[in-house]
C-alpha cells in the first residue's frame, strides 16, 4: 500500500533554499557597494596665490607692462599641474588674455591685462576650483607734455627767531605716481642775496650734496618738502632776496624736467 506522506526530499525545498541564498548574496553585494561608496576620498583642495603682477600702475586702455602670475598648489603646498584657471575683469571695458589656461609643471598660470578706459583703481579675478585671488591696478591718464604742469611748487621765505627760513614743497597733482630723480642728494638749493645783487656766503644755507642718484616717488596728492635756516647774527640790516632753485639734472618719470625757481624777499633788522 502506498504511503500518502510527502517525501522528505520535496523538490520544492531546494528551490526555496536557493532563493534565500541568492537574496543573502545580493544583500552582501549591496552592502559592499555602500561601503565602497562611503570610502571614496573627497576631492583634493586646491589653493591659489598671487606670485607677481599685482598693484601695477599703467595708462588707461593700455596693456600693463608685466603679466599677472598666479600659482596653483595642493594642501601640501606642492604645485599642481593642469588645473584650469578662469580670468575675468571686474571693472569697465578692460580685458584679460591668459597666455595659459591651465597651470604648468610649476603650478604657474599667467595672463596679460589691458586696463579699462577709466582712470582709477581696477581689478582682475582669477579662479581655480572655487579658490579666487584678486589682482589690483591703478589706471592713469596719458602723461602730460611737460611734467612741470602737474607738479605744484610752493615756497616761502621769512624771518623768525633770529634766522632767515626758506621752505619749499612739490606736490604731485597728477592721477598717477611720479618718480623724481636727481644726480645728487640735493633736490633743491637755496641762495641768499643782498639788495644790490651780491651773493651772501651764508654758512647756514650751505649744504653737503652727495653725488649719487636719488629717487623719490610721489603718489597722487603726495608732496616732497625741504627747508633751510640762516642766522641773521652777522647780517647787516636791510632787504635780502632768497632764491630756491631745483636741480637741472631733475628727471620726472624718466623725462628731463625743469621746475620753476622761487624768489622771495625778507627784511633783516627792520
Amino acid at each position: 500500500m502506498e504511503s500518502s506522506k510527502r517525501p522528505l526530499t520535496d523538490p520544492a525545498c531546494p528551490r526555496r533554499r536557493s532563493a534565500r541564498r541568492i537574496a543573502h548574496r545580493s544583500s552582501c553585494v549591496l552592502l559592499l557597494l555602500v561601503c565602497a561608496c562611503d570610502d571614496t576620498a573627497a576631492p583634493e583642495p586646491i589653493f591659489l596665490e598671487i606670485v607677481s603682477g599685482d598693484a601695477q600702475e599703467g595708462q588707461a586702455a593700455v596693456q600693463l607692462a608685466e603679466p599677472l602670475v598666479a600659482r596653483v598648489t595642493g594642501a601640501d603646498s606642492i604645485p599642481r599641474e593642469g588645473v584650469p584657471v578662469l580670468w575675468e575683469t571686474l571693472d569697465g571695458d578692460g580685458s584679460v588674455g591668459p597666455a595659459t589656461f591651465r597651470s604648468d609643471a610649476d603650478g604657474l598660470v599667467e595672463a596679460w591685462w589691458t586696463l579699462a578706459g577709466e582712470v582709477g583703481p581696477q581689478e582682475v579675478r582669477a579662479t581655480a576650483d572655487g579658490e579666487t585671488v584678486t589682482f589690483g591696478a591703478w589706471a592713469t591718464p596719458p602723461p602730460p607734455k611737460d611734467w612741470a604742469d602737474v607738479l605744484l611748487v610752493e615756497a616761502t621765505a621769512y624771518v623768525a627767531a633770529g634766522s632767515i627760513v626758506a621752505e619749499y614743497s612739490v606736490t604731485n597733482l597728477w592721477a598717477g605716481t611720479v618718480e623724481l630723480k636727481t644726480s645728487d642728494s640735493c633736490f633743491a638749493s637755496p641762495s641768499l642775496w643782498t639788495e644790490s645783487g651780491d651773493l651772501v656766503a651764508a654758512e647756514g644755507f650751505a649744504q653737503l650734496c652727495v653725488y649719487w642718484v636719488v629717487r623719490k616717488r610721489l603718489a597722487p596728492g603726495q608732496s616732497r618738502s625741504g627747508g633751510w635756516k640762516q642766522a641773521t647774527t652777522n647780517l647787516a640790516p636791510g632787504t635780502y632776496t632768497v632764491r630756491i632753485t631745483f636741480k637741472k639734472s631733475l628727471e620726472v618719470n624718466g623725462r628731463p624736467t625743469t621746475l620753476p625757481a622761487f624768489e622771495g624777499t625778507v627784511i633783516v633788522g627792520g
